[in-house]
């Protein structure tokens, strides 16, 4: 099987680059702080634990740190029987901007793309929010991306350094991924290459379509 893994990284990543880093950053963070106090205003009054912040005190504090763009796969590799030589990545207009206090990560501002326009279209995700940090820790530079496996409900987060693509990124599972993985492989995985996410997700959605 790792075998077959390595043949098909050598093909995907002569095959494919994304261009980096995200050029839209800037105007993201940017949204997110504008709206910061009208999004967090929302948040029900005694539900502040429930969104990651202890009191309402703490919003007063806030500020946003880094976003990680949404990715996704494309419709061919969920309709496509075979992995082939080809791009799978999709890049989608949507972002999870952090919510701190203190550094903190508590809670993740979703910022989309309406046509042309930026607006901020939801918040919440307190435990992906702090989990997201753990992963991040590490992470000096480069572009931050969160890989979304809706049909499986998986998510991975995506370390990419300078001037390097999403083709050959350090894909890192995280609780969700991991507990899936784990029941294809006994062996715990911390982090994966780009053809071995696609071969695994491949495997878990032929596992799904059984059950």
């Amino acid at each position: 099987m790792y075998k077959t893994i390595l043949l098909f990284a050598l093909l995907i990543l002569g095959s494919f680059s994304i261009s980096l880093p995200d050029e839209k950053e800037d105007k993201v963070i940017k949204i997110a702080l504008d709206n910061l106090s009208i999004s967090l205003a929302k948040i029900p009054v005694g539900q502040e634990n429930y969104y990651g912040f202890s009191n309402r005190e703490e919003f007063k504090t806030s500020s946003v740190g880094k976003p990680y763009r949404v990715i996704t796969f494309t419709n061919d590799f969920y309709n496509e029987d075979k992995l082939i030589d080809k791009n799978y990545i999709l890049i989608q207009n949507e972002w999870r901007v952090p919510v701190t206090v203190n550094g903190e990560n508590r809670l993740l501002l979703t910022v989309s793309q309406q046509d042309t326009t930026l607006e901020v279209v939801d918040l919440g995700g307190a435990v992906l929010a702090k989990e997201l940090q753990k992963k991040d820790d590490n992470v000096s530079s480069g572009s931050r991306y969160l890989l979304r496996i809706y049909p499986l409900a998986l998510d991975f987060f995506v370390k990419v350094t300078p001037g390097s693509s999403l083709a050959d990124a350090t894909y890192i599972p995280l609780t969700s991924a991991t507990i899936a993985i784990n029941s294809l492989n006994e062996k715990r995985i911390s982090k994966l290459t780009l053809p071995e996410v696609l071969h695994i997700v491949k495997q878990l959605l032929k596992q799904q379509s059984k059950n």
